[in-house]
């Protein structure tokens, strides 16, 4: 992990071009109509294939903008990148904890992560969460209620609009963080049965042997420590890729807290 202030890697240290996209007939050489390709300068790589009005959003221009936006909070972040396909996601994890009101042994970590889109189907966006730690059995669990982004249009300026903007997210944070424990935590554990009418059978499995270790290290056995075993799951496991883990979170989440017994 590196500190705020090496923000862009070596892993993520490249530009990004247009390149008209082209096919062949014969011995014939053809330009499609309002299509380009975005390809990396180092390796040639393709990213995506955009129209004709997309504009390139430079990453590292964006992530020295995000640096800047999360030093207004503080400046003892650890961040980490990771590239997949035409999409460059980031992660910067407040290294202070907070500790839940009346619940001081419940620790929480602000995150934000960020995604770079090169491959045209979304937008440049910050998203903030709450995660939670636990030193004994490394499980966490994680909200997501505020996000900031902009079109490959649009610049972001940092000015004091968007830094109140974020404060207002973090409390927001906080206060349903606390909300969601308070509620999970008087839960009693959610029956199997249940689980897997809403969430992948294997994932309820996988879940379910984390939920048991979590036990048997002294946690108590409420739907909150449940979630924190599909959450450990699904943030953990490396085979998953980001849009799945997105989306496996979303469906986790939603369901939990939804959840009236």
């Amino acid at each position: 992990m590196s500190r705020i202030k090496n923000i862009i890697t070596p892993a993520i240290d490249f530009g990004v071009k247009l390149e008209p996209m082209q096919y062949t007939v014969g011995s014939k050489v053809f330009t499609y109509p309002n299509r380009w390709a975005t390809v990396r300068k180092d390796n040639n790589s393709p990213m995506g294939i955009v129209g004709s009005e997309y504009k390139i959003q430079d990453h590292k221009d964006n992530l020295k903008l995000t640096a800047k936006l999360v030093s207004e909070i503080s400046n003892d972040w650890s961040v980490t990148h990771m590239v997949e396909g035409g999409r460059i996601y980031s992660k910067f994890m407040l290294n202070s904890h907070f500790a839940l009101a009346d619940e001081p042994d419940e620790l929480a970590k602000l995150i934000l992560r960020s995604i770079n889109s090169y491959d045209g189907a979304t937008r440049f966006r910050i998203d903030f969460e709450m995660e939670r730690q636990i030193c004994s059995n490394g499980m966490r669990g994680f909200t997501n209620v505020g996000a900031i982004s902009k079109i490959h249009s649009q610049h972001l300026d940092i000015n004091r609009v968007l830094i109140n903007k974020v404060h207002t997210i973090i409390d927001q944070q906080l206060k349903d963080y606390t909300q969601y424990f308070k509620k999970l935590s008087k839960t009693p554990a959610i029956d199997e049965d249940i689980l897997v009418k809403h969430i992948p059978v294997q994932l309820v499995g996988e879940a379910g042997e984390k939920y048991k270790e979590a036990v048997a290290a002294g946690e108590k056995k409420t739907a909150w420590t449940q979630y924190n075993g599909f959450t450990n799951i699904i943030s953990h496991n490396d085979d998953i890729q980001q849009k799945r883990r997105d989306h496996l979170t979303n469906l986790v989440s939603q369901f939990f807290l939804s959840y009236d017994k």
